[in-house]
Order: structure tokens, then sequence, then C-alpha cells
């Protein structure tokens, strides 16, 4: 055989769910770089011969793949181009339904998030052909996410996300590694305005009359926000069991904030004139369970926005933003960095004194 091309079982040194690794075929494209060839052949360990380099007897397809393996070696000897796998019957939308079922060790947060960047691909295009993937369909893709309204850094994380995927297309040899880096994201992530409410314009929103359910649940939550600081993440999973009415008044208690894997011990009681206090009761008095069932964080988001026109805030709010709120209207009552840096959950001071800066605004 050709020493530069060899028969190579298990590259990643890896097996899949089933025990079982790819039979590629290794080719010598010069300059010390070497092009592996899929034959689409998985087996076990126990199945593959590695002085002979083929399948052994013992597997019950073994003539078969085999003859499948002769016959690619044949045709990279022939020189035809195997560089990547037939693509014109596959589907781009289904290859990614598919990676991101599979995937395992991406954190739920980032799943919901490649989930949310699949429902804006299936809406701009659901039949994108693998053989179609260029610029020119990011380009079109960046445009529809900013047409639909999306904010600048919104729209790069989900090109940022389709990309990712693209790259995925090449690992599994669909494209080429060219064609993957050569399709971008253009558009740059830009720093965001630090942005929070004054006192006066959480009661503002405080004192609206929502007329629908969805906006009053955004409206309760966004509040809660406000004078707890929790994120969007915990939020959606506040419990009544994480309140805790003591002699004092009430507590938050969360074993463990979903970020950064902290405690929390709040006393509501204590800050905003009992404000957070006065409203977790009322919310108390209509939950069952969780506080705020079914919560989506980009229907939250454009909520918001409904509340804060009806409010007269001119500011681009989004839900992150009552955390913001809430360290910002906390290091104005206490002045005290600790205060801000325990109730929020933050691992560095630095942090903490962007609240204290940010306080001396008001």
């Amino acid at each position: 055989m050709n020493t530069n091309v060899k028969v190579i079982f298990n590259r990643s040194k890896k097996l899949d769910n089933n025990n079982e690794a790819l039979v590629q075929i290794r080719t010598y494209t010069g300059n010390g770089r070497y092009r592996f060839i899929s034959t689409g052949i998985s087996i076990s360990k126990s199945d593959w011969d590695p002085k002979k380099t083929c399948v052994r007897k013992t597997h019950p397809f073994h003539d078969v793949y085999n003859q499948k393996i002769a016959n690619t070696l044949a045709q990279i000897m022939l020189g035809n181009d195997f560089t990547v796998k037939n693509n014109t019957a596959q589907s781009f939308n289904n290859y990614f339904t598919e990676k991101l079922d599979k995937e395992k060790i991406i954190k739920e947060v980032s799943r919901r998030n490649h989930h949310m960047t699949l429902n804006h691909l299936n809406k701009f295009n659901r039949h994108i052909n693998i053989s179609e993937i260029n610029q020119a369909l990011m380009n079109n893709f960046q445009q529809y996410l900013h047409a639909a309204g999306l904010a600048n850094n919104t729209v790069v994380r989900h090109l940022k996300c389709v990309k990712r995927y693209i790259n995925l297309l090449a690992d599994d040899e669909f494209i080429t590694r060219e064609k993957a880096s050569n399709t971008k994201v253009k558009p740059k992530w830009e720093s965001t305005k630090f942005v929070f409410l004054t006192m006066n314009e959480v009661e503002a929103i405080a004192k609206l009359e929502p007329t629908t359910e969805s906006v009053r649940k955004t409206q309760n939550a966004f509040l809660l926000s406000c004078y707890t600081g929790l994120r969007h993440s915990d939020i959606m999973r506040l419990k009544m069991s994480d309140f805790y009415e003591k002699e004092e008044g009430l507590y938050i208690f969360l074993g463990e904030m979903r970020k950064v894997k902290k405690q929390l011990f709040l006393p509501l009681y204590k800050f905003f004139d009992g404000r957070g206090e006065k409203l977790a009761k009322q919310l108390l008095d209509d939950s069952e369970d969780l506080m705020f069932p079914k919560f989506n964080s980009v229907k939250a988001n454009v909520n918001i926005k409904v509340l804060a026109h009806a409010a007269g805030i001119k500011k681009h709010l989004t839900y992150h933003t009552s955390r913001h709120t809430f360290g910002t209207l906390l290091a104005t009552e206490t002045k005290n960095m600790f205060d801000v840096m325990t109730y929020m959950g933050h691992g560095s001071s630095e942090t903490s004194l962007n609240y204290i800066h940010y306080s001396q605004l008001l």
C-alpha cells in the first residue's frame, strides 16, 4: 500500500455511546499535514485488527465493511475527492437539531440559548441545505435578526452559535475546513452601558396596572428582582419554600444561586422600606409552588419594554436591569461594599465597587 495512505481506527482515542469508533483513511497532503477521510464505518475495538488494518471476521458484516474500505482506498488512489460527504440532500436545520439533542456536555442555560438560536434559524429558513452554507447565508441571517428587533449583542450571540454548528459540520466532514473558516461572524460584540433605575422609576412601574397576565407576571418578577437582585435564572425557579418568616421579618434563602453557586440569605424587610417584603407576601398568597411558572426570558424582555413605555421611562431596559437596579439602590442605602458583595453573590470586590460608584450618580 502507498505509505502516504493508511487506514486508521479510533483516531480520537474515544468511543461513542455504543462503545464504537470510526474507521478513517489518512492521506498525506504535504508540508507535514494530513487529511482524514471517513469510511462511515463504526465498530468496536474488539472487531478491529490493527495489524491487518481490517475488520475481523468475528463481525457479522466484516466482508461488506472490508469491501467498503477497499473501495474507498481504490477511489483515493484514482484521485477522486473524498474531502466531504455527499451533502446535497442534507438539511442544516435537521443537523443542528440532532447535534443539539445529542449534546451532553453543555450547560442547561447554553442549551436553552442554542434552542433559541435554532428557533430563529427555522423562522428565517426552515429548509437550509448544507451545500448552501456560506458567508451570504450568514449575512442574510444577520439582517433577519436585526429586522426582528434584536440588539446587536444578541445578534452576535446567535451568529456565533450558528458558527459553532458550522464548525461541527467540518468536524463531521460534511463541509471542508476552508469553507467553515471562510464563513465568519462579522458584527462585533459591543460593550453595553450600565443601566439602572432610580427608586422613583421603580415605583412608576409598580403603579402600573397591566391588562394581560403575561405583562403582569413580568411586572411582578421584574419588581421582585429590583428589590432582591435575583437573576432571571433564579427568579424562574423561586418557590414558596424559599421564603422564611422570622420574628423580625421575611427572608429569602437559596441554597445555591444558579450562576455563582453560592448561598443567599436576604432579609427582605431590611431594605427599601420593606418594599420587597410587601410584594413577596402578596405574591406568596397567589402562588402554589413556583412563584413564576413558565417565565420565559425572551417574552419577559419584550414585556419590560411595554412596561417602560407605559411608565414613561426612556432607558433601554432588559430583565438584567433589575439586578443593576438592586445593586445600585442597595449601595445608595447602605454605602457598604460588603453588603453589596454578600447579597449579590459577587466573587470580586471590584464588581461591587462599580455599584458604589454608580450609586454616587443618584
